[in-house]
Formats: C-alpha cells, structure tokens, sequence
C-alpha cells in the first residue's frame, strides 16, 4: 500500500456517520415520501444533496450508515488478511478478491480513534464483514450488515471539525 493512497481513506472517514438505531432512521423515513433539497455544507459532496441511499452497518456498539454509492459490494470476512509490516495498527492488511488486493481498515480504530479501538481483540472477536469501496482498493471491516435505507441530508450530522468525533 502506497502512503499517498492512504489519504483517500482520511476522506472515506467522512462517509461513516453514526446514528441512533437503523429502526429510528427507519421510521423517520417512513413519515417522509418526498425528495427534499439540503441546504449545501461545504464538506457535502454533491450525492448527498438530495435523498440517497445507505447501508447501515454495525461495529461494536455503534450503528454507522455509509452511502451506497461510495460502494462496490460486501463481502464476507472469512479469510485471512496479509500483514502489511510498518503499516498503521488501523490497516489490518490485504485480502485477495477477484484477481485484486483490498487494503482492509479496521472502522473501529478509524471511528474511535487508536485508544479505544485497539481495546478489542480481534482474534477473540474478528470482523465479520467487509463493505468495499467503489473503486475496490479498500474496504471497511464490519461486524453486522443491517439494512439499507434511503437518507434525507438533514437526517446527516455532517462533521465539519476534523478535530472533533462528535
């Protein structure tokens, strides 16, 4: 993994946002028919201007939503990774699929940071999913794929602090 590829996972960060519960935003989006406009953020792409679909997605106790069309498929994590030496602890090395290599990232780190995401044990309890991105260089190591919903933009707490996880 080169380290300029790197940065494109600093952007994919931006694409989880944690939620309350796939059921709450189920219903929230079950009262609502239509298609609204957001009022534009400068850190919206331009996707999610509008309605949009996502797959909500489990890890640990966080319920996370990443847009469909940020993605290129999931797959079942059922297979070793090769470490990668020298790499970040949230690079949990490559898989081979489909003839490629996918740099699989640890979302637990990626979302809580180093400190807290490295409290789990991963031989004790491994990811079991895996959401690739769209360009199919990396994927997101899940614990549970729930559902896919579509997503009004001001149902979305855009992260506009790249300081704070909040």
């Amino acid at each position: 993994v080169r380290s300029r590829g790197l940065g494109d996972v600093y952007k994919r960060q931006a694409l989880t946002r944690p939620v309350k519960s796939a059921e709450a935003v189920s219903a929230k989006l079950a009262s609502r028919h239509r298609t609204t406009v957001a009022k534009p953020l400068a850190v919206m792409p331009e996707w999610a201007h509008y309605e949009f679909q996502a797959i909500f997605f489990k890890v640990g106790t966080l319920i996370l939503a990443t847009p469909l069309t940020e993605l290129s498929r999931t797959l079942k994590f059922d297979r070793a990774s090769t470490k990668i030496p020298g790499q970040p602890s949230w690079f949990l090395g490559l898989l081979e699929d489909q003839n490629t290599k996918i740099g699989i990232l640890d979302t637990n780190q990626l979302i809580l940071g180093k400190s807290q995401g490295m409290k789990r044990d991963l031989i004790e309890q491994p990811f079991k999913s895996l959401l690739v991105t769209q360009d199919g260089k990396w994927a997101l190591a899940c614990d549970e794929l729930l559902s896919i919903a579509k997503v009004m933009p001001e149902q979305v707490s855009w992260r506009t602090d790249r300081r704070s996880r909040s």
